[in-house]
């Protein structure tokens, strides 16, 4: 990294992969000279590295947009075995052991993706603002059972 550039809110650095799909970036930019043996997988608008590889790690120059970081960050978690959901707004999920809990931050109701027949032991199948449910999760529950 050779220099760090905070971005003006109303600045966005447009990012393309080398795919030739594109993205930006805001918020923040580096300025990166890579070294031997890493791949470049994506550029800023002036050629300069915005996404670099070399075996399994990867570095990300900016702070990119939500849908950039699914399109960098979705073939390496499928590729580490990861099971990926597409979550509604502000959903968010966060497992304990056996259980599940699905936590409400934005501000529309959200329905839950919740496996089929699994009874809720807190909260609703629609979850309102700020709504907390909770369900043991039967993906989990296998899992440990295979160990």
């Amino acid at each position: 990294i050779t220099r760090v550039e905070s971005l003006l809110p109303d600045i966005i650095e447009p990012v393309r992969l080398s795919n030739g799909e594109s993205g930006s970036a805001r918020i923040w930019r580096e300025f990166v000279a890579p070294g031997a043996g890493v791949e470049i997988l994506a550029c800023f608008a002036d050629e300069l590295p915005a996404v670099l590889q070399k075996g399994n790690f990867n570095y990300h120059a900016g702070s990119f947009d939500n849908e950039l970081l699914r399109k960098l960050l979705r073939p390496l978690a499928l590729a580490a075995g990861l099971k990926l959901r597409e979550l509604q707004g502000g959903l968010r999920l966060r497992r304990r052991g056996k259980l599940q809990f699905a936590i409400n931050y934005g501000p529309d109701p959200v329905r839950l993706p919740l496996p089929g027949g699994t009874p809720l032991l807190l909260g609703e199948p629609v979850l309102a603002p700020a709504g907390i449910a909770v369900w043991q999760d039967s993906d989990n529950m296998n899992h440990q059972a295979n160990r």
